[in-house]
């Protein structure tokens, strides 16, 4: 399965992080770069970070590679700007 989104953003996150769950093999690029790949399931969402040059104020993509190994299968991925209070993700 072979994913891709256009979205704009006014203002650059301080942390930008993946919040993501899949299952089976998959790999995510922002504008070009790959900022994500995995062999493995992930049945609970999972923060992972990615470089703030990663992204640009306006115009960005983000394109997905997933392979449907089961039965069943899902991927939902999102890019939030994650906040840490006291030392604590």
């Amino acid at each position: 399965l072979w994913l891709r989104k256009t979205f704009s953003i006014n203002s650059l996150p301080e942390h930008p992080t993946l919040f993501l769950r899949h299952t089976g093999p998959i790999s995510i690029w922002v504008n070009e770069q790959l900022v994500y790949s995995s062999e493995n399931n992930l049945i609970e969402y999972t923060k992972e970070n990615i470089k703030k040059e990663n992204l640009k104020i306006g115009k960005n993509i983000i394109a997905v590679v997933f392979e449907n190994k089961a039965a069943y299968s899902y991927v939902d991925i999102g890019i939030i700007d994650k906040i840490k209070s006291n030392g604590q993700d």
